[in-house]
């Protein structure tokens, strides 16, 4: 596995390579009226996530990354346009494809659910959930939900099967979300909510977080919260967008920019012999 400071991870070929090795070949989408676009839409998305894992402007996309995708130039209003078509279902979607294609080839030792908003110029909130990995050498989101929810929707949205302790605050403490951990194969760890006593599973889960052990089991929650910080670091905390729809598709953008790092440090070898 490669350092996550070597420089191999955010080289132009590698970050291509893991994109096209991600990204899925059918997507699905809702069929539009109008022309077909000139390009795979999977072409597009690998634009418009090279563009935001090298925080770069529409322009420089343009100039600088089009046409090692694309093969020719491809202005920015068509860029731009693209971030404005993809919907959240389908960031979504493609988002949790990838985080299993991660799965296969990183595993771990309990997951995270937890969320954050990000802003925009306009001081616009945008919230966003994570279910989130963690092994011994990294951390990695395996699924996104956006949106303001309540917590038994979310879980029903963005857990997916897995397995070990699953790792939430207080906010998650509803008799609905934690059914759906247990009903997943999760055992949850969901900090208690002193208003709530009701539900079968509820109580199955108070037995499972033990106060005794609370500061050595809870505390492992921040770990996961680290992706956060990741993105934050990697990219700042405000987006340069005036759009929900664009503030959406450029999170995504760069969700996936950080699982493509991910996968460029445990499949390099597998990504060299492959292009030969």
């Amino acid at each position: 596995m490669l350092k996550r400071w070597n420089t191999i991870i955010v080289s132009i070929n590698s970050l291509i390579r893991a994109l096209d090795e991600l990204i899925p070949e059918k997507i699905e989408r809702k069929e539009r009226r109008g022309r077909k676009p000139k390009y795979d839409l999977r072409e597009y998305i690998k634009l418009i996530c090279l563009k935001e894992i090298k925080r770069a402007s529409l322009r420089e996309a343009e100039t600088d990354y089009s046409e090692i995708i694309c093969k020719e130039r491809v202005d920015h209003s068509v860029i731009h346009y693209w971030e404005k078509k993809l919907d959240k279902e389908f960031i979504e979607i493609m988002i949790g494809e990838i985080g299993r294609k991660i799965e296969e080839l990183v595993d771990y030792r309990f997951s995270v659910l937890d969320s954050t908003k990000f802003t925009s110029w306009n001081i616009n909130l945008t919230e966003f959930h994570l279910l989130i990995r963690v092994n011994e050498e990294t951390v990695y989101p395996s699924n996104i939900l956006f949106g303001s929810e309540s917590p038994g929707r979310v879980s029903k949205k963005i857990l997916v099967s897995g397995r070990g302790e699953l790792l939430a605050d207080s906010w998650y403490d509803d008799r609905k979300a934690i059914r759906e951990m247990f009903k997943q194969g999760y055992n949850p760890v969901v900090k208690p909510n002193k208003n709530r006593f009701r539900g079968r599973y509820r109580k199955r889960a108070r037995l499972l977080y033990n106060p005794l052990e609370f500061k050595q089991r809870y505390r492992k929650r921040s770990i996961g919260e680290s992706v956060f910080g990741s993105l934050t670091n990697w990219f700042g905390d405000r987006l340069k967008v005036s759009k929900e729809e664009v503030m959406r598709v450029r999170i995504g953008a760069r969700i996936i920019g950080y699982l493509a790092k991910i996968y460029i440090r445990y499949s390099f070898l597998l990504l060299v012999f492959r292009n030969f």
